[in-house]
């Protein structure tokens, strides 16, 4: 092959950024090499290379040295969509990091029977009769029963807003609930506790109220606490059916949030199940202390989230108040559907 050949086929394709092109010089020996190298001659293929390094073929060498291929810069263009492009996935990033830290927020999309973070007033079999459907999760902290400053206000006005249309106000009772998971026990306890402190704040909104808008011998010491603990209505039941079956039942083993209740809160030894004629399910949070894997915990501690998201209509407070007039011009927001 002639040294003209080997230069095109050396120069036809591009090589990394530091590599070094040999010159002229070099390759217009290679032929006579080869040539060596297929005749197996390695004893002249060794002298011949040795003569190459003397003088003056060295000489000419290191006068024409050879040159490393400058490096080529990428245009504009590309490095304007590259930028973009990474802008974009930092963008996606962050958004998927805070959908994470507000999945609280989250309510799964299949799930039978949904809760609204805004209380809900419902009509009752008599005109006269309210019902106010509050979800607990918007206002209380988990394992929670009091609320202070800026969050005791914001219920107070949730009230406040709720009672503007209604005129001769006799609030009846307060009730509170909560999801199975815990025990009946201390479940029962923290539903009263909520009830508890939700009157108190009815009271304090009765106080406040303009004259005319509660009846006078309506005080927080006339309100009933009543229906606390876990909510048992047939439509709670089914959505715990649900919830348990698709959070606990399917996952693997390893990966199931709930275990049964310990001894001490649970007497009559009920397993930890759906629903049935014994009575409530007796089930825990799972607790692994340290955890020895890691992956296994994390899936754990996201299927107890799916769960508890799945119940939260479950954890509600239902106030129920008689009213004598219904204005609905001074809340434009709100409205009563069949209220007379």
């Amino acid at each position: 092959m002639e040294p003209r050949d080997i230069a095109r086929l050396l120069h036809r394709f591009e090589g990394w950024e530091d590599e070094v092109l040999p010159v002229e010089l070099c390759y217009s020996t290679w032929p006579q090499q080869a040539d060596f190298i297929c005749q197996g001659n390695y004893k002249y293929l060794l002298t011949y290379q040795n003569d190459m390094m003397k003088a003056p073929w060295a000489e000419r060498y290191a006068a024409n040295p050879p040159k490393r291929r400058p490096p080529e810069k990428l245009p504009r263009a590309v490095w304007g969509a590259l930028c973009l492009f990474g802008l974009l996935l930092l963008l996606a990033l962050i958004t998927h990091l805070a959908a994470q830290e507000n999945h609280w927020c989250e309510v799964p999309v299949d799930c039978p029977k949904c809760v609204s973070a805004e209380p809900i007033v419902k009509p009752t079999k008599d005109p006269q009769v309210v019902m106010i459907d509050l979800s607990t999760d918007a206002y209380f902290d988990f394992g929670e029963a009091e609320l202070t400053g800026i969050h005791k206000n914001r219920l107070s006005n949730t009230f406040t807003e709720l009672f503007k249309p209604f005129e001769g106000i006799t609030i009846t009772s307060v009730g509170a609930y909560t999801d199975p998971v815990g025990g009946a026990e201390d479940n029962r306890v923290l539903a009263r506790n909520r009830a508890n402190f939700i009157k108190q704040t009815l009271g304090d909104v009765m106080q406040s109220g303009r004259t005319g808008q509660f009846a006078e011998a309506n005080v927080a010491e006339t309100v009933l606490i009543k229906d606390t603990g876990v909510a048992d209505d047939p439509s709670d039941k089914v959505l715990w059916d649900y919830c348990f079956k698709k959070f606990q039942s399917e996952p693997p083993l390893r990966y199931r949030p709930l275990v049964t209740l310990m001894l001490s809160k649970n007497k009559d030894s009920l397993p930890c199940s759906t629903w049935s004629e014994k009575g409530y399910p007796a089930c825990a949070r799972f607790d692994d202390g340290l955890p020895a894997d890691t992956r296994i915990y994390l899936a754990k501690a996201e299927n107890f989230r799916r769960l508890t998201t799945c119940l939260a209509p479950m954890r509600r407070a239902v106030i129920v108040f008689r009213f004598k007039t219904y204005k609905p011009d001074l809340s434009k927001d709100r409205s009563v559907t069949g209220a007379q």
